[in-house]
């Protein structure tokens, strides 16, 4: 049985935050908005989000672009990559320390190997037609904002259960305001 062809049900808070992703992608393409943050609790299903919003916007892609997925764990990209490759009809590439992405439109990042995958990028003349950004609260580091600057993608989504920070220092400056919430209460 193929897996890429099974419709996997979404929970109520999936079928709600996609769309809305889906338009904010729309609209920062069309310069209307920033970059936007989905907050849901640990264990709500992120991973399921992300792979339907990859699967909708791969299919619109340029040939030029790829869609870069980036998360601070490598155990998180070997876990991302296999639930996205369960939901789009193409492979997933890795890029961190163990797998460096030589081809293919889907990437899953390391954050620590973020500046590598910018370079290879440019050297291949790709541009990102969309960054989400796994556990975007971890995106206040000189690796993502360098590869932020470098490779700009045209829209992005950050994704995490931990949004916002007390300290000053810690809080999010690539994104612009949360669009959705799925807090442990409502779980």
């Amino acid at each position: 049985m193929n897996t890429k062809t099974i419709a996997f049900p979404l929970r109520r808070w999936q079928a709600e935050a996609i769309p809305l992703a889906l338009e904010c992608i729309l609209q920062q393409l069309n310069g209307q908005t920033g970059p936007k943050v989905i907050t849901a609790c640990t264990g709500a299903g992120k991973s399921i989000a992300i792979a339907v919003i990859i699967a909708t916007r791969a299919r619109h892609l340029l040939e030029d672009e790829v869609i870069v997925v980036t998360t601070p764990k490598q155990r998180l990209v070997r876990q991302l990559s296999a639930t996205i490759g369960q939901h789009v009809p193409e492979p997933v590439a890795q890029h961190y320390a163990g797998a460096k992405w030589r081809a293919g439109r889907i990437i899953v990042c390391c954050n620590a190997s973020a500046r590598s995958l910018s370079a290879l990028l440019e050297q291949t003349g790709r541009r990102i037609g969309l960054w989400i950004a796994d556990e975007c609260h971890r995106t206040e580091t000189p690796e993502i904002h360098a590869f932020h600057k470098a490779t700009p993608a045209a829209a992005a989504i950050g994704f995490t259960a931990t949004p916002f920070r007390a300290k000053h220092d810690e809080r999010l400056q690539l994104w612009d305001e949360e669009l959705y919430r799925y807090s442990p209460t409502m779980a």
